[in-house]
């Protein structure tokens, strides 16, 4: 692919061509002239000198041999060369980038050229070439300095009327495309203009103003400049690539459709104001209905359609300029208004503040009374929760004693031999004899006893004197059996 810089060293190779062909041409055909005027020998004559002597003398020189090269035949062929040379360049030509070209040859096909750099050429074709996307933009001429491009159409732009009887100066740029993929409809579009510039003017830029015009109808300039600018812009595009709306006029009684809108809003409204004419949009199920003919049936395609600034009129203006007062008292009211709201609302926040703080007190002192109570019962339960477990502890311990004494009665009752419940009894009848022991030694008994021996009555026997002592160990161990009994058998 070609860089523009090769596209332009391309171009002055061409033009060297041309020129180096042409001098050769020149060339030749003087030398076709002078050629026969050349002196091909030189010519000697004889002069006599003052003595009588004769000499001979060249009187006219021949031509230089370089130039004698140059005979018919080759100046002839030097002509034909320069010619070939100076209709090379002809022969091919340069496509450049983002052009179109409809080629017209000479036997009346056309064709389409889109792709960029050299294409060979056959003698008598003509083109017809059209950029690919055509700026064409309109400028405020007091704003900004119009300056024609290489690539794009700059214009003055034109006053427009919107439906509130405003007048501005709308500077809006747009940008179109061609669709070339239609080969035929592209050529059909090239043949009918003959040119870009044809194309440009004599069907994009009047069917732009048109469009401008009915798509300002659909809007006042108060609409304009509190926020419908955008709206403005897509139906002013939407019209340009499909056609334009078909509107019908509407009372300002009656809800008018400013661009799917159901209000007018005027700015500075007077008496002369009720008087305008309101329009709106014509729909046939749901779909707008559109006048014949649009940019699309050229095959172009609208890229960009915007409205770059408006210059209203002075009496607009003048509006414009009351308007800004009132919005500035409405703002300044509204500030003072908002100022009061904020220091009622703050008067507010502090009581509650306040109440927030003192109410944050009482329940600090209520949880602080609730956690003592809440302790103090605690307290008691674990008061009652200690006596109840020294009470079971009291239980199980009684019950732990009954259990142990059960036992060791047991064991005592099923031990085998001498047992401790047998030791028990012999270390507690010891105890007693002894106490008996005790008590009958100081006992007096009768001195004289009277026996019955062998069925002899009144013998007598002396205690002191010792004859019987055994009388008084047989008492005594009766008298000690007699008692352990009950023990013996409390026992068992």
């Amino acid at each position: 692919m070609e860089t523009p810089l090769d596209l332009c060293l391309i171009k002055i190779l061409k033009i060297m061509l041309t020129v180096v062909g042409i001098l050769m041409m020149l060339f030749a055909l003087v030398m076709l002239i002078l050629y026969p005027m050349l002196r091909t020998e030189n010519i000697v004559s004889t002069k006599t000198d003052r003595l009588g002597n004769e000499k001979r003398v060249i009187t006219s020189r021949k031509a230089h041999p370089i130039l004698l090269l140059f005979k018919r035949k080759l100046s002839l062929l030097i002509l034909f060369g320069g010619f070939l040379v100076a209709l090379l360049p002809s022969l091919f030509w340069i496509a450049e980038p983002g052009v179109l070209y409809a080629v017209q040859y000479p036997w009346g096909d056309d064709g389409l050229v889109s792709d960029q750099g050299i294409h060979t050429k056959v003698p008598f074709t003509k083109f017809i070439d059209i950029q690919m996307e055509i700026p064409i933009k309109d400028v405020l001429p007091e704003s900004e300095k119009i300056e024609q491009s290489e690539f794009a159409y700059i214009l003055q732009a034109k006053e427009r009327e919107f439906n509130d009887a405003v007048k501005g100066t709308v500077a809006n740029s747009i940008v179109i495309t061609i669709d070339y993929s239609n080969e035929e409809k592209f050529l059909d579009v090239a043949k009918t203009n003959r040119s870009q510039e044809n194309l440009v003017f004599s069907r994009i830029v009047p069917f732009r103003d048109a469009v401008l015009k009915n798509t300002a109808k659909l809007m006042s300039a108060q609409e304009f400049i509190s926020g419908g600018s955008s709206e403005f812009d897509r139906a002013y595009k939407d019209q340009l690539q499909n056609g334009m709306y078909v509107l019908e006029e509407v009372d300002l009684g009656s809800k008018g459709d400013t661009i799917g809108q159901n209000r007018v809003r005027l700015v500075g409204a007077t008496a002369d104001d009720t008087q305008k004419k309101i329009y709106k949009i014509r729909y046939d199920n749901g779909e707008p209905l559109r006048n014949e003919g649009s940019l699309s049936d050229y095959g172009l395609t609208v890229r960009q359609a915007v409205v770059d600034k408006v210059d209203w009129e002075p009496k607009f203006d003048e509006r414009l300029d009351a308007l800004k007062q009132i919005v500035a008292e409405t703002q300044t009211q509204k500030i003072t208004a908002e100022k009061e709201m904020y220091r009622k609302q703050a008067v507010i926040e502090t009581g509650e503040a306040n109440k927030a703080e003192e109410q944050a007190k009482l329940e600090k002192a209520q949880i602080t009374e609730t956690i003592a109570a809440e302790t103090e019962v605690k307290k008691e339960k674990l008061f009652l929760e200690a006596a109840s477990i020294k009470y079971d502890k009291a239980l199980i311990e009684k019950k732990t004693r009954v259990t142990l004494a059960d036992a060791k009665k047991y064991e005592l009752d099923r031990a085998d031999g001498l047992s401790e419940y047998e030791k028990y009894l012999i270390d507690a009848n010891v105890d007693r004899a002894d106490k008996v022991s005790k008590n009958l030694s100081g006992t007096s008994f009768p001195g004289v006893m009277m026996i019955n021996n062998g069925g002899t009555a009144g013998s007598g026997v002396q205690a002191n004197g010792g004859q019987m002592p055994f009388i008084y160990d047989l008492i005594s161990a009766d008298l000690a059996k007699s008692m352990m009994q009950p023990l013996e058998k409390k026992s068992k």
